[in-house]
Parts: C-alpha cells; sequence; structure tokens
C-alpha cells in the first residue's frame, strides 16, 4: 500500500506565513521612522526657542550695558515699584536704517499673555509685529524680579528703595504646541547686577 502525501496546503501556508513576518517588519520600520520624524521636530522647535530664550536675555544685558555707557543708572529700562511681584515684558526687534534696537513692552505671565506675546516670522527676524509677518508659532516674554541683596538665592523680595535693588533676575520664556497639542517649553534664567 502506498501513501500518498498531499502538501498543496504547506506551500500556502509558508507564503502566509513570509507576508505576516515582512508586514510587522514594515511597520516596525514605519513606527521607527515616524518616531524620528517626531523627534527631529521637536528637536528643532526646541533649538529654535532655546535661541529666542538667549536673544531676549542678551538684549535685557545689552540695554543694561548700554544704561551704562550713557551714563544712566544701570536699570533704567526697567521701572522700580518696590513691589516684590515680578513683572513681564516682550522683548521685540524693530528694524530701522541702522540695524535695529530692542525695545521692552510690559505684558502679563505667559500663559495667559495670548496674541502679545506671539512671535511671527519677517524674513529672517522674529519679532511681535503680526503685520507682514507669518506666525512662527512661538510666542516670548520675560520675567523681571529685583533682587535686593548680594545673597544670590534671595529673589523676589520687595525693596526698600530702588538704590537697594543690586539686580535683576532675569527669566525668558518661550513656548509652542507641539504636533500632538502640548505645550512646550523653554525657561531660561539669569541674573544681572549692577557690578560696574
Amino acid at each position: 500500500m502506498k501513501i500518498i502525501k498531499d502538501n498543496q496546503g504547506q506551500g500556502f501556508m509558508e507564503v502566509i506565513v513570509a507576508i505576516a513576518i515582512m508586514l510587522i517588519g514594515i511597520v516596525a520600520v514605519l513606527i521607527l521612522t515616524s518616531y524620528n520624524l517626531t523627534a527631529a521636530n521637536y528637536g528643532e522647535k526646541r533649538l529654535i526657542a532655546s535661541n529666542l530664550a538667549r536673544e531676549a536675555l542678551e538684549a535685557v544685558r545689552n540695554m543694561r550695558d548700554s544704561n551704562w555707557l550713557a551714563n544712566d543708572p544701570w536699570d533704567d529700562d526697567f521701572d522700580f515699584d518696590g513691589d516684590a511681584a515680578p513683572a513681564y515684558f516682550i522683548v521685540d526687534f524693530v528694524a530701522d536704517e541702522t540695524g535695529g534696537s530692542y525695545s521692552l513692552a510690559p505684558a502679563a505671565e505667559i500663559a495667559t499673555c495670548g496674541p502679545a506675546c506671539k512671535l511671527y516670522l519677517h524674513t529672517s527676524t522674529f519679532n511681535h509685529e503680526e503685520e507682514g509677518g507669518t506666525d512662527s508659532g512661538f510666542s516670548r516674554n520675560i520675567e523681571v524680579r529685583d533682587i535686593c541683596t548680594n545673597d544670590l538665592d534671595v529673589v523676589d523680595q520687595a525693596c526698600s528703595g530702588q538704590s537697594d535693588r543690586v539686580g535683576l533676575a532675569v527669566t525668558a520664556k518661550v513656548q509652542w504646541r507641539a504636533g500632538n497639542g502640548d505645550i512646550r517649553q523653554v525657561v531660561i534664567e539669569d541674573r544681572l547686577f549692577a557690578w560696574r
């Protein structure tokens, strides 16, 4: 007696298993590619936000130094009200025939600032002027607090007078909305003193 084996279904099963293995590999590659694109986009936005925050701190430092050069009080651009509460500003770049300059304008805390803190891209310059610019997706402001003592750990203290102010704690905040809708933020703080 001769036994006949039927192998017709075995080849079909091998093809199905091979296709399943290929699909698992393709899906894994697509998931990794999507993750890499998301990470690259986040890295790019974080780099831009970090540079925008540094720019704001440099603008404030430049204002302090310009005051010294003009023989004005070092903190002339930062009104003194004797209150321990922080003050909020936007740092804007205003282009002119000599290149441009930075200016400060009062603002609210970045979480409630809204359109006033939005940055718009004008050719290669970010500023808060909407006209002629495209929305960059970033918002920026600075928070300024008085330093009334030489103890670096003490801020948010009401100075008894402007002459008691020995420095400013300046915090630059830049935020943007990520692709998943989460709000991301870069915060850089510096302390500026009347060291002249």
